[in-house]
């Protein structure tokens, strides 16, 4: 056996499958013989290079954008962003999700999910090997098809990826039942709808978000009491009761977006936005992370403190992807010429002593900051990995 063929297969050839299989069977493929452990360790190692923040533009009257910033791109990050130095743009076109109205879910190992709020259909994929998967909305009434009904996530043991759809009524906040597409399962009807009943009584509060971290999915209840957490295994319902909460959840429409649900390093965190309307006073935004893995054990401790005062109570913190190593991600608007723009900003968390988490005291935008200035009416944020992940059925 030759060091560049193997088994008539040249080196290259392999490490290019190897590269299109997920780390964990990709680890686990390393126990088959002595030369596959070999080319796995030294040519494609499991550790993937680290996360980079992903803008996605989605409403843009010329079409969708995602842009990619690396860690050159935000303050502190060794070199300074001269000329869009850390920043690109990934490449969508003949995706579809390029076309105007599209919005993300979510994004894991490279592959992407959108919405098509068109005709309602899901697709996933990867723009650095441009392929995909397009998907039929499922079978639920037609206003329950909005992007904010959708979560996106993957599942290690299994190497599957699936999109949850969780048509709630929006008015009693009742679940009869969630539909999952499912990636990668292979067999005959693999990648349709699923339909999988709720246990009775069920119900869901779209207002504070879906999340899905580590093969789980997570919603608030209808009463606010637990979580309720899906497996994306074996596609079962689970009461995940919390601890009290930090803030009390707030039901009427008046208080919406008051708390959202979003993911943390890894782990289920909330976003707070503290309501205070005295132009004196900052703004707050605090976020929490549910740490403990027993009933026990759980509680929500506070992780870091966002306060803006004056010009920069404008800005929000940026959502689903809030933080990003040790910066807090904000958006701020304003209107010139009649045109909407969007700044999507970067301030690094600074430590106190006398306070258990960190805290990032946003002032004004600035050329430090600021990482685009961007002509859309919104934008949402996620950890991008780039991988050579096939989309397959």
């Amino acid at each position: 056996m030759g060091g560049d063929v193997w088994d008539g297969i040249p080196a290259d050839v392999f490490y290019e499958i190897l590269l299109r299989i997920p780390p964990c069977p990709r680890r686990r493929l390393r126990l088959v013989c002595r030369h596959w452990r070999g080319v796995i360790d030294e040519r494609a190692p499991g550790q993937r290079s680290r996360p980079k923040v992903l803008a996605f533009f989605g409403e843009r009257r010329g079409g969708s954008r995602a842009v990619v910033f690396d860690d050159d791109a935000l303050p502190g990050g060794g070199k300074k962003k001269k000329n869009g130095c850390g920043v690109r743009e990934l490449d969508l076109k003949g995706s579809g999700a390029d076309a105007a109205g599209v919005r993300m879910i979510g994004t894991y190992n490279g592959l992407i999910c959108v919405l098509r709020e068109s005709g309602g259909n899901v697709a996933v994929l990867n723009a650095a090997v441009r392929e995909m998967v397009d998907a039929l909305p499922p079978h639920t009434w037609p206003g329950l098809l909005d992007a904010s009904t959708y979560t996106f996530g993957y599942h290690a043991e299994t190497g599957q990826y699936k999109v949850v759809h969780v048509p709630c009524d929006l008015r009693s906040a009742e679940l009869a039942a969630v539909y999952v597409f499912t990636l990668g399962a292979g067999g005959a009807g693999a990648a349709s709808w699923k339909e999988v009943a709720a246990p009775a009584g069920s119900g869901c509060r779209l207002r504070f978000g879906l999340v899905t971290i580590g093969g789980v999915a997570y919603w608030v209840t209808k009463d606010a009491a637990p979580i309720v957490a899906f497996d994306l295994g074996d596609e079962t319902f689970a009461p995940l009761e919390w601890p009290p909460m930090p803030v009390l959840l707030r039901m009427d429409d008046g208080h919406t977006h008051t708390c959202h649900l979003t993911e943390v390093r890894g782990r289920l965190g909330l976003v707070v936005r503290r309501a205070n309307h005295e132009p004196r006073r900052p703004k707050t935004t605090e976020v929490w992370v549910l740490e403990g893995e027993s009933e026990e054990e759980r509680a929500w401790v506070k992780s870091f403190t966002v306060e803006a005062q004056g010009e920069a109570r404008r800005q929000e913190i940026a959502l689903p992807h809030v933080a990003h190593g040790k910066h807090v991600l904000t958006t701020s608007q304003q209107r010139r010429d009649g045109v909407l723009w969007l700044t999507l900003n970067a301030h690094r968390l600074r430590g106190e002593r006398k306070l258990r988490c960190d805290v990032a005291r946003v002032g004004a935008t600035s050329a430090e900051t600021r990482l685009g200035e961007y002509d859309c009416p919104s934008i949402r944020t996620f950890a991008y990995v780039e991988t050579r992940e096939p989309v397959v059925w």
